[in-house]
């Protein structure tokens, strides 16, 4: 059984694309024992557990400076871990904290392969502006790199400006299975009272991280331009974080709070139902690295409103498999919800595209075989 260690700054209960990807990868490679090396951040989380398929080691104090500490404790104590029984691979979970962790651990060990899989959904001018005085070390992580991954041609073609050679695409996917869940009857009457949704006619529904690059502030102006015109629509926001009083505040000022929805966190297996609720998914990204949110909504069967940044365009076609607005632009997205929502034969056409290009795409029992062909190509076991 081959040993990987998986250096991500953030795992459950922190949750993101990567997160999962990590444990679903894991759950469907029992030949391969993972121990992912994170971030502590809260006090209450054990140093140590066993998270599904996944041996989860959590490093710092408990506190949120474990962030900004994380490359060295991480890669300290994997190589205690590596001393007692070795690592056959490390694997860096984005080209940042958790790249910089492993890049630590394969200087210390250049036999041990080092895999970086690249899905930063932050832009390229973000990105300058964030490693600028550390650029020769960020770039490091793509060149020492022993095998790169990225989830779209997007993330591939800024991994081989910083000096990686060989990348393959392998995205993120979902469980087709689980997606497909619809709820009816007593269940779906009880999550509509239990949302504040019961007597809305449409429901949009974006999840997002609240901030900038997501466009909620977008999403929301559009909503209040579609009451403007009559239209009985509520927008329900899935997610935290640091804009969401600025965001609370613009719903007061457009006269559309009582018809926004603020959900805050939503755990990964209730994301099925509040799905199958919806009427159209909506995120207005300003950049964007993969996009798994709108994957999600496609194998739910729910048509989906994008821009065409970053990765979007891998696995959206306008008016085939979504519907493109502009970034920045709350007038483009209410013109692409309303289209949906008044041609049914356009909403249907997407459903139907957009859930058959998931299945052959973007199930897990699909990508996860891309994977290990990572990992056994970089292996000596």
């Amino acid at each position: 059984m081959a040993r990987i260690a998986v250096f991500s700054l953030t795992y459950p209960p922190f949750v993101g694309g990567a997160e999962v990807a990590i444990g679903e990868i894991a759950r469907r490679l029992p030949q391969h024992a993972f121990t992912v090396f994170t971030a502590r951040l809260r006090s209450s989380l054990l140093a140590r557990e066993k998270v599904g398929a996944v041996e989860v080691v959590r490093v710092g104090t408990g506190r949120r400076f474990d962030k900004y500490q994380y490359p060295w404790f991480a890669s300290r104590v994997a190589a205690v871990e590596h001393a007692h029984v070795p690592f056959d691979a490390v694997w860096g979970m984005m080209a940042s904290w958790g790249g910089w962790g492993a890049l630590r651990f394969k200087d210390r060990y250049p036999n041990v392969p080092f895999i970086l899989t690249e899905q930063s959904g932050d832009s390229d001018a973000f990105i300058r502006v964030r490693t600028w005085f550390w650029r020769p070390r960020y770039r490091q992580i793509y060149t020492k790199a022993d095998a790169v991954t990225a989830l779209s041609r997007f993330l591939a073609d800024r991994a081989k400006r910083y000096g990686a050679k060989d990348v393959a695409i392998i995205p993120n996917a979902v469980n087709v299975a689980a997606f497909g869940r619809r709820i009816g009857g007593n269940e779906r009457q009880s999550w509509q009272k239990r949302l504040g949704i019961a007597n809305t006619r449409i429901v949009v529904l974006t999840i997002s991280r609240l901030v900038s690059k997501n466009g909620v502030d977008d999403a929301i102006a559009a909503i209040a331009l579609l009451l403007q015109r009559g239209m009985a629509v509520t927008l329900v926001i899935a997610g935290s974080g640091p804009m969401e009083s600025k965001l609370r505040k613009l719903c007061r000022v457009l006269g559309c709070d009582e018809q926004v929805k603020f959900l805050g966190h939503v755990e990964q297996s209730d994301l099925p139902i509040l799905l199958s609720l919806s009427d159209v998914f909506v995120r207005p990204s300003r950049s964007e690295g993969f996009g798994i949110a709108f994957v999600e909504a496609m194998a739910a069967g729910v048509p989906v409103v994008a821009t065409p940044v970053g990765g979007i365009p891998d696995f959206i076609r306008d008016g085939e498999t979504g519907v493109f607005c502009q970034p920045r632009d709350a007038a483009s997205v209410a013109e692409a919800i309303a289209r949906i929502i008044n041609d049914r034969a356009l909403h249907d056409q997407l459903v139907q595209n957009g859930r058959l290009m998931v299945v052959k795409q973007y199930d897990w029992e699909k990508v996860v075989p891309q994977m290990e062909r990572v990992f056994q190509s970089v292996m000596k076991v």
